[in-house]
């Protein structure tokens, strides 16, 4: 008895559509992305719902380069970026799009505030008054508070993540019990919680140290985390706004350290870090028609350049696809 097998054509765009991803996994082994990467990246993946997951895979056929600023290829891409190491993550999929050394250890700078961020957010109430018993002396960014001074929570986050502030940075992790040492263990422990198995951090700030580092996947997972609060979600898309302590008389108006907010509409944050060790770092999420990715660039000698690059070349080198029921 002859038996005939008809496959549906619903399993054959599955089938096409799995072998897209298989083709995708490869083409990024070719920039040097080793399988422990993806298998430590892998690890922190939401569960998946394939019945309505979009996924991203490469075109067929991109657009040509038409200027030395626009490379058409992933090596050419990378090797055009001024920074050190950099990655490319879609975050509904959690799929590195682009990488390069993408887990060498480097050093973050002020990118390191997210964690500070995180932390206070998890140990503080946000109407929490602190009070400026003396204000820090710190070097580079400052927002320059007054002794005696009283804040919320919210607004030192504010200041902490807007214009990057390094005092405000101290007078949170001041707040702790056990003060910065205190605090600092607390941002050590949480990295080890959301596998950020490169990363270690020695201060609140960002400054310099040789036990300060992290790479750019760790980054992105801190990322990832920071941008799940709607809290520190809002601060980070924010290119300017005013802070007062608790009785409204004194004011601190600030300013992004992020440009891109105020030339792409499209990117809603999240932070900037300088020092003269790290280079210029810079993490951006964009979000273009329902597609979020996240860009991380540190080390780099044009932050702005170097992302900008990566945002225009993954959304016309990648088209999203839907997948319909895989299970």
């Amino acid at each position: 008895m002859l038996i005939t097998n008809r496959i549906r054509t619903d399993q054959i765009i599955s089938l096409i559509a799995l072998g897209l991803v298989i083709l995708l996994y490869r083409s990024l082994e070719d920039v040097g992305r080793t399988t422990s990467v993806l298998a430590d990246w892998q690890l922190q993946r939401e569960k998946l719902v394939y019945s309505t997951q979009m996924m991203p895979v490469p075109l067929w056929h991109p657009p040509q380069a038409t200027d030395s600023a626009s490379p058409l290829t992933q090596e050419a891409m990378l090797a055009n970026l001024t920074a050190t190491s950099a990655a490319v993550i879609d975050l509904d999929s959690s799929t590195i799009l682009l990488a390069k050394n993408g887990t060498e250890k480097l050093l973050p700078a002020s990118t390191s505030k997210l964690m500070t961020a995180i932390i206070a957010r998890e140990l503080f109430q946000l109407d929490e008054v602190v009070t400026v018993n003396e204000p820090p002396a710190v070097n580079g960014a400052a927002i320059t508070f007054h002794q005696g001074e009283q804040l919320t929570m919210d607004s030192l986050i504010q200041a902490l993540l807007i214009q990057s502030g390094n005092d405000a940075a101290l007078i949170i992790a001041n707040h702790h019990p056990k003060g910065e040492a205190g605090f600092v263990r607390e941002m050590n422990l949480k990295a080890q919680a959301l596998n950020m198995t490169n990363t270690h951090f020695q201060n609140v700030i960002g400054f310099d140290h040789p036990e300060h580092y992290s790479t750019a996947i760790d980054l992105a997972l801190l990322s990832r985390e920071a941008m799940k609060d709607e809290v520190i979600r809002a601060i980070v898309r924010q290119p300017r706004t005013l802070i007062t302590d608790i009785t409204g008389m004194r004011q601190h108006f600030l300013y992004s350290t992020n440009l891109l907010l105020a030339q792409d509409p499209t990117v809603v944050g999240i932070k900037t870090g300088t020092t003269e060790g790290a280079g210029e770092v810079l993490i951006t999420q964009v979000e273009r028609e329902g597609r979020r990715i996240l860009i991380v660039v540190m080390g780099s000698a044009d932050r702005y350049l170097d992302t900008k690059e990566l945002i225009e070349w993954t959304y016309s080198h990648y088209q999203w696809v839907e997948f319909e029921d895989l299970n």
